[in-house]
């Protein structure tokens, strides 16, 4: 069996860490000895406080929706000093998620495992400093990929060959499978996020070009931040903020079609976790769409725009019952072949291949 440290960044609600929980899990069922290692929440400081600039602490949901049972594997440093040797346990192999874990791993100690550049996203954005982002591609590491496209940019910007491709998989039992829908109003579902990337506000803007179009229809979202003012009470939508895993499939199952609309994505767990639940998802071509979602079938790829949307919608909307339920099939049926205990299998299979005699 195998010493296995996950380093992860800040505990947010994010795919990343969900991912992280996942995998943990599945490691533990089989036998391995797994840590995970995290910072603590950055203090607020009091000039924030006093302004109302006070961001949430998610870590404890975190902890409690993503790792559940693993609680006692979760170490916390400080966020105030760098990553030391001493906080880590003694590993066969270390594994980065993010380029900021991986920069902190690359100059421990061979004793504390195999640097592991799990990546879920190919993390080249303009806010961060680019050279140090680069240089967590080019380090000497075992690297996995969670989509072809994140394994291309590395290989085209970075010269560095990718190990493994393994898609994320969904909890069918968990994300179950819910055929029918009873909206009076076709409904829409997404992932608000502020980022432009994520470029969110297409779906607003898919709702006026429906609604000018003769085709009413309602949004629904969830969000970890809070709304804009501007949207807050925006007529057709119903938000959730902040809302909890056992919460989030019912969520996919009140909607028509998921809307995918992001310009840059590393993956895109919504995608596979709405095709679970029987809801068809109309994407944009980022992250993972292209290799999972096949227009006509179980969704629409589009381009990112309104109308391109809009043009999906209606194409869906057209459709007799029959035909939708007929989508609904196709889209659970996606999933259904590939679980997380085939991720971790293949995982183990890569790490294996590099495991030092």
């Amino acid at each position: 069996m195998a010493r296995i440290t996950f380093i992860l960044p800040e505990l947010v609600l994010a795919g990343g860490n969900r991912v992280v929980g996942q995998y943990a899990q599945e490691l533990v069922k089989l036998g391995h000895d797994v840590a995970l290692v995290t910072r603590k929440p950055k203090r607020q400081r009091l000039r924030d406080i006093l302004r109302g600039r006070v961001s949430s602490n998610t870590s404890a949901q975190v902890v409690t929706d993503y790792f559940p049972g693993l609680e006692n594997l979760v170490t916390y440093i400080s966020s105030d000093r760098s990553l030391r040797p001493s906080d880590l346990p003694d590993a066969d192999f270390l594994v980065g998620t993010w380029w900021e874990t991986v920069e902190w791993a690359i100059p421990m100690p061979p004793s504390k495992g195999r640097l592991v550049h799990l990546m879920q996203g190919y993390e080249m954005f303009p806010w961060l400093p680019r050279d140090r982002v680069a240089a967590t591609y080019e380090a000497d590491a075992i690297r996995i990929s969670v989509s072809n496209w994140i394994s291309e940019q590395v290989r085209k910007h970075h010269g560095s060959a990718t190990d493994a491709i393994i898609h994320n998989a969904v909890d069918v039992d968990h994300f179950a499978f819910r055929p029918e829908r009873k909206n009076a109003r076709i409904t829409l579902g997404f992932v608000y996020g502020p980022m432009e990337i994520k470029n969110s506000k297409l779906a607003f803007a898919l709702q006026d070009v429906l609604t000018a179009r003769g085709l009413s229809c309602d949004l629904l979202a969830f969000h970890s931040g809070p709304l804009p003012v501007a949207l807050q009470n925006r007529p057709g939508l119903k938000s959730y903020l902040q809302p909890s895993q056992a919460q989030i499939p019912s969520l996919y199952q009140q909607c028509d079609l998921w809307l995918f609309p992001s310009l840059e994505e590393g993956f895109g767990l919504p995608i596979i976790e709405a095709l679970s639940c029987g809801t068809p998802v109309v994407a944009t071509r980022a992250g993972a769409a292209p290799e999972i979602v096949r227009t006509g079938e179980n969704g629409y790829l589009c381009e990112p725009t309104a109308e391109a949307f809009a043009d999906a919608v209606e194409r869906f909307a057209a459709l007799e019952d029959v035909e939708r339920l007929q989508f609904a099939q196709r889209a659970r049926s996606t999933v259904t072949d590939w679980t997380w205990a085939d991720c971790t299998q293949r995982f183990m299979q890569v790490l294996g291949s590099h495991q030092r005699n």
